[in-house]
């Protein structure tokens, strides 16, 4: 028994109560469905709410018209002329177009043909997004879709970073202090530097110069006289001899 039968030989059944009802429908149903009401305890009350549970989760024309157009749209091609692959497309096809006839005038729009056309080609995120979109909307138009994908458009190319279109310049004029010319850039690297210590480790973007700065420190340093440094791990422990710069 489908759900039709059951509608037509048990639900509009006046001799039956409600209980009876609900202990046929739970019978006629498995899987899913059945999952959904198996925890409505046995009374006379329960075969309304589970019925009523049963309508909201899957009497829904959006639903009903997604798959019939999908139904449609699916059918294999035939390669070569055959009465039965041929006799199978047409009685397919005038089901399907009856059935969305009887679901009204709407149902029959073009916009929605259009809609589940395009969204096969749609990646999986953006019919899902779709989806959420229309889930109170039972017959979404060409418009409103057109509308979603532009708004679609707009956020991933907010979320895509693309180098192409973000151009930094590499040659720069520089000044020194008080505003002395310190030279131009030659370009920009990409620097890693790592810990003497541990594995830590960090990526710059550095321009390059002929001469970062004069030699550092302009002179070599005693460092007999500091011993708070004694046991201190430097990042250079030449620093006291005077040798060029390498990066600022």
């Amino acid at each position: 028994m489908n759900f039709k039968d059951f509608v037509s030989t048990v639900h509009f059944q006046t001799s039956l109560s409600n209980s009876q009802k609900f202990q046929y429908l739970k019978d006629l149903l498995s899987d899913e469905p059945a999952s959904l009401i198996k925890h409505i305890p046995l009374s006379n009350d329960s075969y309304q709410e589970a019925r009523g549970k049963l309508m909201d989760r899957y009497d829904k024309k959006k639903k009903i018209i997604h798959a019939l157009i999908k139904t449609f749209l699916n059918q294999k091609s035939i390669s070569q002329a055959n009465l039965a692959n041929l006799r199978n497309i047409v009685d397919t096809s005038d089901e399907v177009l009856r059935g969305l006839k009887a679901l009204g005038k709407k149902a029959t729009s073009k916009d929605l043909w259009l809609i589940q056309l395009l969204l096969q080609k749609l990646d999986p995120e953006t019919r899902r997004l779709w989806s959420v979109k229309t889930s109170d909307t039972e017959f979404p138009t060409w418009e409103e879709f057109l509308e979603f994908l532009n708004t679609r458009c707009s956020s991933l190319k907010f979320m895509v970073y693309d180098e192409s279109e973000v151009k930094i310049p590499t040659r720069l004029s520089l000044s020194g202090i008080s505003g002395v010319p310190a030279g131009t850039t030659r370009g920009s690297v990409v620097l890693k530097i790592g810990s003497r210590f541990n594995e830590e480790l960090i990526t710059i973007n550095a321009y390059t110069l002929n001469k970062v700065a004069s030699q550092i420190p302009i002179m070599n340093i005693d460092i007999k006289e500091l011993d708070y440094l004694k046991g201190v791990p430097l990042s250079d422990e030449d620093f006291s001899r005077s040798s060029e710069c390498d990066i600022i």
